[in-house]
């Protein structure tokens, strides 16, 4: 009897042990997915800056050509 009741208790607590780890990985699988969209998000962000900052360039050079040919 004392013997069964250990046996049901030590199972609950690897049971709970098991969901735990269960949680913890979908945790960290959730948190790893955010990353990858974050990292993403931020690619596109460097990637439409640096567009952005060649296109002033380009026009700024434009510029500077209009001033040299009017002098």
């Amino acid at each position: 009897m004392l013997k069964a009741t250990i046996s049901r208790v030590e199972q609950r607590l690897w049971d709970g042990v098991q969901d735990l780890r269960t949680e913890t990985n979908t945790g960290f699988a959730i948190i790893h997915e955010s990353l990858a969209s974050l990292r993403k998000v931020l690619e596109a962000k460097i990637k439409l800056g640096h567009e952005q900052l060649e296109e002033q360039i380009r026009q700024t050079q434009k510029q500077g050509s209009r001033v040299e040919q009017s002098e």
